[in-house]
């Protein structure tokens, strides 16, 4: 059965240019740890 799942990154505007490399990852990471938790139910 199809499923679908939204994310959402969070309140506020996250300017990318500002994001150190680190954090883009930490930030990204954090949205696929989200995916996985919610396919995974």
């Amino acid at each position: 059965m199809p499923i679908a799942i939204a994310l959402h990154g969070g309140a506020g505007t996250i300017v990318r240019s500002s994001m150190r490399p680190e954090q883009e990852a930490q930030y990204k990471s954090a949205l696929q740890e989200a995916l996985h938790a919610g396919t995974t139910c």
